[in-house]
């Protein structure tokens, strides 16, 4: 089984150009024992219309994070932050000395604005063209951008002193898979991680496990690696069927069934009318997987490049305004659970009696 969709969190600006987005086709797999995407969509093809946009994730863990890796040094001279994401820690963790580079920002990155606009082979090489060895390097929610994860940590080791400290970041998937929910499943993303099978892959390449644990946010946790270069492990193919070989139950599409059909049966069978509030690559999912882009009356979001805007193959246009709004209409927040009870306090004002969240499954009846 697999997945149809258009490139989701997508905006147009009319709907000429949102009824051309072409359609891809998700499968997955098992390599190294961890869930990818089997056919890859290069960047170059999910590119927004209007371009990239820079993104922020959870940072309430982070003081801790600077607390334990200011503990491996006595000064930390050079940071090297793969991206923006990462510049939060390395302003927590430097000196008034201290040299931090930053590969990929709109802000005086390195090589680019933007990962998304660089081949995974230019970047390989860019980092190891790299004069500077680095104490520190910070590699936040991005991994799982990459097709090859293998090269792109063996380039960022290369520029590492046996005692320096990776700090690598990372989505945990397991809360989906537990609850069966699919929306983890976004094309950007080529890999899916949970806790055992990074674990196992990050020993097998040679990584000393400093330490690791699960930063609880909500349904979505992140899984935190304070790393150090032990040895670069030459494996070959025969290896990692071994190695792997206890890992290759591959998770089926249909354990998604019941999170899909019931949303959809849902919506459809409602007499009252919905509004779909906060428009992102996880709402937009959820639309094209629940085939509810016909069922919905409203997409809401308060951001001022969204509005007037479409998303792929949907005649509603996204609008701030929330007037339609009444006791009566079904809210679905499609914002991230861990903003969820922020955005439902300020609908309070519309009396809404339904407010409910896309991550999780449909009421029943």
């Amino acid at each position: 089984m697999h997945f149809v969709y258009n490139p989701t969190g997508i905006l147009y600006k009319d709907l000429e150009s949102a009824y051309s987005a072409k359609k891809f086709k998700l499968e997955i797999k098992y390599e190294k024992g961890i869930i990818r995407q089997k056919e890859i969509i290069p960047f170059k093809i999910l590119r927004p219309e209007f371009g990239w946009l820079e993104s922020n994730e959870p940072e309430d863990h982070l003081d801790d994070v600077a607390f334990q890796i200011k503990k491996s040094f006595k000064k930390i001279e050079n940071i090297l932050c793969f991206s923006y994401k990462d510049l939060s820690l390395a302003n927590r963790l430097k000196h008034d000395n201290s040299n931090i580079d930053v590969l990929f920002s709109n802000n005086n990155g390195l090589f680019s604005d933007y990962f998304e606009d660089m081949e995974e082979a230019e970047i390989f090489e860019k980092i190891r063209n790299l004069k500077t060895k680095y104490d520190v390097v910070i590699f936040r929610h991005y991994l799982e951008h990459f097709e090859n994860i293998d090269e792109i940590m063996a380039v960022l080791r290369s520029k590492m002193f046996n005692k320096s400290i990776c700090f690598l970041e990372v989505p945990d998937c397991n809360d989906f898979i537990r609850q069966k929910n699919p929306i983890f499943l976004w094309e950007q993303h080529r890999w899916y991680f949970t806790y055992p099978k990074i674990l196992n892959w990050l020993k097998y390449f040679g990584w000393e496990i400093i330490n690791s644990y699960s930063v609880n946010y909500k349904m979505e946790p992140s899984l935190c690696f304070f790393l150090r270069s032990q040895y670069p492990t030459l494996m070959n193919k025969s290896d990692d069927d071994s190695f792997f070989k206890n890992n290759k139950n591959l998770m089926p599409f249909e354990i998604f069934d019941d999170y899909l059909k019931g949303w959809e049966k849902y919506i459809k069978n409602s007499s009252n009318k919905f509004a779909l509030i906060g428009i992102g690559h996880n709402s937009d999912r959820f639309l094209q997987w629940t085939n509810s882009k016909n069922n919905i009356d409203y997409l809401i979001d308060d951001a001022s490049e969204k509005q007037e805007k479409f998303l792929a193959k949907c005649t509603i246009k996204i609008t701030k305004s929330k007037k339609s709004l009444n006791k009566n209409t079904i809210a679905l927040l499609g914002v991230h659970p861990r903003n969820f009870e922020k955005l439902k306090d300020n609908l309070r004002k519309y009396n809404l009696k339904n407010i409910l969240s896309i991550f999780n499954s449909a009421p029943e009846g």
